[in-house]
């Protein structure tokens, strides 16, 4: 009934453009702007629960399709039906009679993540990190935007870059990369090479966890994966989050958890909302099905756990939420006379799976480059020495005295001064739109935590403050320190 096409977006800045810097020289975030262009797409599953395309009946003779655009704007220049593709498995694909050539042997070619020439987002933009001297680029003293993927999460999300080799043959495919955000499970990537998944294997890239950057060059027990490519010609690398492995396990605790709000509306519609703990309701008999019922939904969630748990490789991922939610089913199934006193901490608990359900749909990543590289090449380093970390994090330190970190933009009379009470974070977000509006650099940020009653006082207050409490405007307005805008342009 309703199927998502993503728009094409990119960075405004070509990817070999350098980012536009501020008057401290960081790098600013680039405009991003739609880049539509005729594209061949399988129709899939939106919500990323159906790995392949989705599959549709026909019968024999004339069928009509008709296509309802019910947000944003579609061209279609043509239709076609085709049968299932079938993918081919990695030895399938390497036994392929037509794929000559060999790669040179020290060919090695980075891309730099952060500068994708496709993506389906705009708020897939480059980010800063500051946590290792190997991050490209890198700068212990100013933001250089080097990494991408703090808001690639979602199925159907994708990034692609572009890449030429020297010479046909078959290369590796590698990823410097940073997962750290879920504890002991993996994120899963499917890979396209020109708008086509290569080999079944392909179709689910696991990156593990882990709290520093490392490598990953896609392979298998038996060795790395192999890539045919071609020369003259420019091919796309594509990285779409999947679900993959989780597909049908975040589609089976879906529907147990509606069953079971299913189950808790029941019980309430014979206890009410605030049952009288002193009497007996007979759920039993009023509820005939409750006790196999639950138990349905205790061992389902009991498979959920164990098949969660194959699937990261670590019997110690964190599930909580869905072992306290098992542990009150069995007590229920056991004990039934509890039901009706646990009826709000049985709510609570379906709330708490529901959260682990949203938190396991998500698949965070984050990218510094790609390499793509003859099978012999030598890979680049990903983790930094002893003496790398030392000397970066002493520059960091010795910076903390020499640059003014709570200050952005420009300082000078003419500047419009405006203090901001929050964070870091909104006061990077705030610059970056500033920025876009007012290029000239004429409006300077400064985080503080000092009160305005203060810098009144001393004679050295803001032209604006943002983040105040509700009381202060009022305050400060009956002792005349506002300035009235009325009489302003604009």
């Amino acid at each position: 009934e309703r199927i998502a096409l993503p728009q094409i977006w990119r960075d405004e800045l070509d990817s070999d453009q350098p980012f536009a810097t501020d008057a401290n020289g960081n790098d600013l975030m680039p405009d991003q702007i739609r880049a539509p262009k005729w594209v061949v797409r399988r129709l899939s599953d939106s919500e990323g629960y159906y790995d392949d395309p989705l599959l549709f009946c026909f019968g024999r003779g004339d069928n009509t399709v008709s296509i309802d655009v019910l947000e944003g704007e579609l061209a279609v220049a043509g239709l076609s039906i085709q049968p299932p593709a079938i993918i081919p498995t990695y030895r399938q694909y390497r036994e392929k009679a037509d794929k000559t050539g060999t790669a040179p042997s020290d060919f090695l070619k980075k891309v730099q993540a952060e500068r994708p020439s496709a993506k389906s987002n705009p708020f897939l933009y480059a980010a800063f990190d500051k946590s290792s001297p190997l991050t490209e680029p890198s700068d212990p003293y100013k933001i250089k935007r080097n990494v991408i993927g703090s808001n690639w999460t979602l199925p159907g999300q994708y990034l692609e870059w572009e890449i030429e080799v020297p010479a046909d043959g078959y290369y590796r495919i590698g990823f410097r990369y940073r997962q750290n955000t879920k504890r002991r499970m993996v994120s899963l990537r499917k890979l396209y090479i020109d708008g086509e998944v290569p080999f079944s294997e392909a179709g689910s890239l696991r990156f593990p966890y882990g709290a520093d950057f490392k490598m990953l060059v896609p392979g298998n027990g038996e060795g790395e994966y192999l890539f045919y490519l071609t020369a003259g010609e420019t091919h796309t690398i594509r990285l779409e989050v999947t679900l993959g492995e989780f597909a049908d396990i975040v589609q089976g605790l879906q529907d147990m958890l509606y069953k079971l709000g299913e189950i808790r509306r029941k019980i309430i519609m014979i206890t009410s909302v605030n049952p009288d703990l002193y009497r007996d309701y007979e759920l039993e008999k009023e509820y005939p099905d409750m006790p196999s019922e639950l138990k349905v939904a205790k061992d389902g969630l009991s498979d959920i756990v164990s098949r969660l748990k194959a699937i990261s490789q670590d019997t110690k991922v964190s599930t909580r939420n869905l072992d306290d939610l098992i542990d009150q089913l069995d007590r229920f199934i056991n004990k039934p006379y509890t039901i009706t006193a646990n009826l709000d901490s049985f709510g609570n608990n379906i709330s708490s799976a529901t959260s682990f359900l949203n938190t396991l749909r998500e698949q965070p990543l984050e990218l510094d480059y790609l390499v793509v590289a003859a099978p012999n090449a030598e890979l680049p380093r990903v983790k930094a020495s002893f003496l790398e970390r030392v000397a970066y994090e002493a520059k960091q330190f010795l910076g903390s005295f020499l640059i003014d970190y709570s200050r952005s933009g420009a300082d000078s009379s003419g500047s419009i001064r405006v203090w901001i009470q929050s964070g870091r974070e909104q006061l990077c977000i705030l610059r970056d739109l500033i920025d876009a509006y007012y290029p000239d650099n004429s409006v300077e940020l400064k985080l503080v935590r000092s009160t305005l009653l203060q810098s009144i006082m001393g004679g050295i207050e803001p032209d604006v403050a943002l983040g105040l409490a509700r009381s202060d405007p009022v305050n400060l307005g009956l002792r005349g320190a506002l300035e009235d805008l009325d009489g302003y342009p604009g």
